[in-house]
């Protein structure tokens, strides 16, 4: 490591999730259907944002992503992946949970797992409910064919 990533984290001065290296995550990681997914840049929901880390949830037309993004990372990581239709199956049956932290953070809790719980800020969502934001993300259905 030289100063320059000591200082400023690893990826230095570099762009802070650039769409394309969040589409670069999806497509290489091992959940991703080269010859049947398409990402969509604006199927993506912020979760979480500070300094040096942002959350996302990103939807493709085959899977929805929770992606992780720590600057101080050589790049972002995918906590979990699941199909449309198991996503789907989460939201009608209200499996999708909110734990309060304080007025400023939340948890989401994604299925009965209790131990895996992701924190979003309250203030990314406002207008809505991030159950509604959520549900609003799911429903995008416009993609770009992959270049």
């Amino acid at each position: 490591m030289n100063f320059r990533d000591f200082y400023f984290g690893y990826r230095g001065l570099k762009n802070f999730n650039d769409e394309q290296e969040l589409r670069n995550v999806l497509v290489n990681s091992k959940y991703f259907n080269k010859d049947q997914e398409i990402v969509n840049p604006s199927s993506k929901m912020l979760l979480f944002a500070e300094n040096d880390i942002k959350s996302w949830l990103i939807k493709t037309n085959k899977r929805v992503y929770k992606v992780y993004d720590d600057k101080k990372k050589e790049r972002p990581i995918i906590n979990w992946s699941l199909d449309l239709d198991s996503f789907q199956k989460l939201l009608d049956n209200d499996k999708i949970f909110i734990k309060d932290k304080n007025d400023q953070y939340g948890y989401l809790i994604f299925g009965n797992k209790p131990d895996k719980k992701y924190k979003f800020e309250k203030d990314l969502c406002t207008d809505l409910s991030i159950i509604e934001r959520i549900r609003g993300l799911f429903k995008k259905s416009v993609y770009v064919e992959n270049n």
